[in-house]
């Protein structure tokens, strides 16, 4: 399998790799080998983005129908495996699903880890049957995800919707992973978990204590020909405050803020009234993981591999407060400007357990908004970077531990 071959040789790469199949025949199949520690072999895809092999594929099945040599009493009921499932919007190319789900020892549907826009909507102990388009199809629960199709709100989808106009999925898999013990803690998508099992031997991962927000800015880029000098001051109040005022389009900092936030949660923070923008911005994990890998000087920037922000943005010059966002799946922001912009007074961001996300002004000039894309995954708070600008944390609460089930599973398991 690809977690043995990453076991004994962990230098290895994501690529094409020779796995045996259900009969002992090897076939030239693609390994993802870096995410969540490699070991993943790609079972299904359809409308695949670049040049992979899927198993189904390697085994003469079709994307609507898969091989029967995937069946399920062929691989011990994949018992106690992490199904990865990555699917975009249900009509265009970018990602919206993002899920890994931990199956029991009957092979059914036991945990869900959502790091995408959408959760996941089946349901746990529904069974995984590779050999079906819809994989996790059960006589008593409803479906919502296939190889070829999604049923509303699954991706966009409207009723039982075909992939379109570059639209594909993805499903990996991986046996128990033999190279972690309990104890153990490793990062997904800038999400730090320890790993153990649960009362009945289920691989489970918690989040680990470094992960908890807090209102401190924590990690920062140079902007604009910012230097360590020992004179420019950017930060104030034990880093709850940035506070760059160097001019129009002068030195200046961007800045993340502590800890992610996993699960429903309210962030208060206030913004500036300067000449350049004051931001509180939502950044999703995985497109900051992305900057980092790819070394940027900026990573903490919603628009430096891009994947998901929802914004709050606040200025004099043009006298708005202005919420934006993107969704992985648009090519620009979706933005709403209202005026005047709000004199140094208090926000907050906020998500709901449904996934949305929603923006106040506590001095009650504005409405609230509403951004138009849910958004599941883990989001970490980062600031602006224009000089002059000025973003304070004030307050956080995040909370996975309540009011959290969807379909009998842990809604904010991470």
């Amino acid at each position: 399998s690809a977690l043995e071959i990453k076991r004994h040789y962990p230098q290895k790469t994501s690529g094409n790799y020779w796995i045996i199949d259900n009969n002992g025949t090897a076939r030239q199949i693609y390994c993802e080998m870096e995410t969540d520690g490699g070991g993943w072999m790609l079972w299904h895809d359809h409308n695949a983005q670049g040049s992979k092999t899927s198993m189904n594929d390697a085994l003469g099945g079709t994307d609507s129908s898969p091989s029967s040599n995937l069946a399920r009493g062929n691989y011990n009921n994949y018992a106690y495996y992490t199904v990865w499932i990555k699917a975009s919007q249900i009509d265009a190319t970018g990602e919206r699903l993002h899920s890994f789900v931990t199956l029991d020892a009957n092979g059914a549907i036991k945990y869900i880890a959502d790091y995408g826009a959408d959760f996941l909507y089946e349901d746990a102990g529904d069974q995984y049957q590779p050999n079906r388009n819809d994989y996790f199809a059960d006589a008593s629960t409803g479906e919502y995800v296939s190889n070829t199709q999604m049923y509303e709100p699954q991706c966009g989808a409207t009723g039982w919707e075909s992939f379109s106009n570059g639209g594909w999925s993805e499903v990996y898999i991986r046996e128990m992973d033999t190279r972690i013990s309990p104890g153990t803690h490793r990062s997904l998508h800038l999400v730090e978990r320890i790993y153990n099992f649960d009362s009945n031997g289920v691989p489970i991962w918690t989040i680990a204590e470094s992960m908890h927000p807090t209102p401190h800015w924590s990690d920062f880029s140079l902007i604009q020909g910012e230097t360590a000098d020992g004179q420019t001051s950017n930060l104030q109040t034990h880093n709850l405050e940035i506070n760059s005022m160097n001019g129009n389009n002068g030195p200046s900092i961007r800045a993340r803020a502590r800890g992610v936030l996993t699960g429903t949660f309210e962030y208060t923070f206030q913004l500036g009234y300067n000449w350049g923008w004051s931001i509180g911005c939502l950044n999703a994990t995985i497109g900051i993981e992305n900057a980092l890998k790819a070394e940027s000087t900026d990573p903490y920037s919603a628009y430096t591999n891009p994947y998901y922000h929802a914004s709050l943005y606040n200025n004099s010059s043009n006298n708005y407060w202005y919420p934006t966002s993107r969704a992985p799946w648009q090519s620009s922001d979706t933005s709403v400007s209202y005026s005047p912009g709000i004199n140094y007074q208090n926000h907050v961001l906020w998500r709901e357990t449904d996934g949305t996300i929603y923006a106040r002004d506590k001095s009650g000039t504005h409405s609230n908004y509403t951004f138009p894309v849910k958004f599941a995954g883990p989001l970490i708070m980062c600031s602006g970077s224009q000089s002059p600008h000025y973003t304070k944390l004030q307050h956080i609460w995040n909370s996975t531990n309540s009011d959290t089930q969807l379909n009998g599973r842990n809604r904010w398991y991470k």
